[in-house]
């Protein structure tokens, strides 16, 4: 990570100095993060990517106001962050190389689903709180150790199932664009998406928004990212970002 700074930061003096009028909302966007530079070029290779990333956020704002895109962004936490410290800040969700992903047998065809739901409602979501990274890694839940897991396998038909027949179920997606990092609200698309993940996320609920279908997901890097800790996932669209290639479940 601090290689990919270094970098930045002598590119950075061949090109562009930063922006003297962004300078006031510099000094707020770190009293807001508590941002602290023990060096002044460290603040000048954090500043010039910070005006890289809002540079890319109003763009894309502003495709999103001509019809482009389904969701915006926002400036948070992460705007000091080069492309290579966001691709690996999400939870390092590693999936076992010799991981048996068994077809779940609980599907049910004829079950009639309710068209939206979300378990917030029922109370059954905590708080949205940053989690530290599991050395483990793969799908982890707060408080459950010894569990059997029932794999949705890619099937987003039975990701749905589970979500409104079991409550919340673990999934991972692929969390390392710079899109996703800075998504505030809006459903998420986003066809460069891959199926490698390395987040693990709480699929919470599900409706459509606008005529797009969407997962409701509860991030683990607490309320400053997304809307308020929460991500709307675009849903029936071939398991975007791998949404439902490895979403589990416990059996206790």
């Amino acid at each position: 990570m601090f290689r990919s700074l270094i970098f930045t930061i002598l590119c950075g003096f061949a090109a562009a100095d930063t922006s003297s009028e962004m300078d006031q909302h510099w000094e707020l966007w770190n009293q807001t993060h508590n941002k602290v530079y023990f060096h002044q070029i460290e603040e000048l290779g954090r500043r010039q990517i910070w005006e890289e990333n809002l540079e890319m956020i109003n763009v894309h704002n502003l495709e999103t106001s001509l019809g482009l895109h389904t969701y915006k962004l926002g400036m948070n936490h992460l705007g000091g962050n080069t492309t290579e410290e966001i691709a690996g800040s999400p939870t390092g969700t590693i999936v076992p190389s010799d991981l048996d992903r068994n077809p779940s047998d609980f599907i049910w065809v004829n079950t009639s689903l309710p068209d939206s739901l979300d378990w917030m409602d029922a109370d059954l979501v905590i708080e949205v709180k940053k989690q530290v990274r599991s050395s483990a890694g793969y799908m982890l839940t707060p408080n459950i150790w010894t569990v059997v897991l029932q794999a949705t396998y890619g099937d987003e038909r039975a990701l749905k199932v589970a979500v409104a027949n079991i409550g919340p179920i673990s999934v991972a997606i692929d969390a390392s664009s710079r899109k996703f990092a800075f998504y505030r609200h809006g459903v998420y698309q986003d066809d460069s998406c891959s199926h490698n993940v390395t987040h693990s996320m709480l699929a919470v609920g599900y409706g459509t928004q606008r005529g797009q279908d969407y997962w409701l997901l509860k991030n683990r890097s607490g309320v400053k990212y997304g809307d308020e800790g929460y991500i709307k996932m675009a849903r029936n669209s071939q398991s975007q970002c791998g949404i439902a290639d490895y979403a589990c479940f416990p059996i206790i």
